[in-house]
């Protein structure tokens, strides 16, 4: 039977265990998204108020899409 020290450092140990693997996998998630080529990119920021968060962008602004989108799925 462990005590509860050895316990306690089992789960700690388990724990960082899991956060080492998500963060590896949201590494190589990253990185797949930055391999797909940008979506589109700003050409004036300019009294534009649909997206208020690109105003801040610069123009020539890169956007990415987070993901293909599903009926794009089988084209590669």
């Amino acid at each position: 039977m462990l005590s509860k020290e050895e316990a306690d450092h089992t789960m700690a140990w388990e724990g960082w265990q899991a956060r080492s693997a998500e963060l590896l996998s949201l590494r190589e998630q990253l990185a797949e998204l930055k391999a797909l080529p940008p979506v589109g990119y700003v050409i004036s920021c300019n009294g534009n108020k649909t997206l208020g968060w690109i105003n801040d962008a610069p123009e020539g602004t890169l956007l990415f899409a987070a993901a293909k989108p599903a009926d794009m799925q089988g084209d590669s």
